[in-house]
C-alpha cells in the first residue's frame, strides 16, 4: 500500500484474527483478545497450497481509520525455487496518504485538492502534496515484492 506500517493492523481469515505482537513498551496496554500472533505464522501456513481454488482474507490497517482490504489469492502453486514472493496481477488507483482519515477523509482530501475554492484547499495541498488518485504502477508493486525476496 505504500504506508509506513506504524499503525495497528490485522489479518482476518474466516473468524480467526492475526496480529503482530505488541511493541515492548506497549505490551501491558495491548489486548490481542483471541488473535493469533503473526510472528508464529506465515501466509503460506494458512493458504491451502497447492490449490487452484480462490482463497480470500481481509487485511485491516489503522484501527482508527479502519482501512479494510480484501485480498484474493487466485491460486497457489508448489514451486521448487524458494523463497516465493507474491505477484500482483492487477490493481487500480493510488494508495491514499497515511493518516488521511479513512475513506471519507481521503474523499475530502481529493475534493479539497481539486477545488481551489475549497476552504481546505491550501492546507490539504500543502499537507499531501501532489496526488494523482488514478495512478497505479503494477511494475512498481511487483518490484517491491521482488525486493522482499532479497530480504527474506
Amino acid at each position: 500500500m505504500g504506508w509506513e506500517n506504524y499503525h495497528l493492523h490485522e489479518f482476518v481469515i474466516g473468524e480467526q484474527r492475526f496480529q503482530p505482537p505488541p511493541p515492548d513498551d506497549m505490551s501491558p496496554l495491548w489486548d490481542m483478545d483471541d488473535a493469533a500472533s503473526t510472528e508464529e505464522l506465515a501466509l503460506s501456513d494458512l493458504v491451502p497450497a497447492p490449490t487452484k481454488k480462490r482463497f480470500q482474507l481481509s487485511y485491516v490497517y489503522d484501527f482508527g481509520d479502519y482501512w479494510e482490504h480484501t485480498i484474493v489469492i487466485e491460486k497457489a502453486e508448489q514451486l521448487e525455487e524458494t523463497p516465493v514472493v507474491p505477484v500482483c496481477l492487477e490493481g487500480a488507483r493510488a494508495c491514499p496518504p497515511e493518516d488521511c482519515g479513512s475513506v471519507w477523509g481521503y474523499e475530502n482530501l481529493l475534493e479539497a485538492i481539486k477545488d481551489p475554492t475549497h476552504p481546505e484547499h491550501a492546507e490539504m495541498t500543502e499537507w499531501a502534496g501532489k496526488i494523482d488518485p488514478e495512478a497505479f504502477d503494477i511494475a512498481e508493486v511487483n518490484q517491491v515484492f521482488e525486493r522482499w525476496r532479497a530480504v527474506g
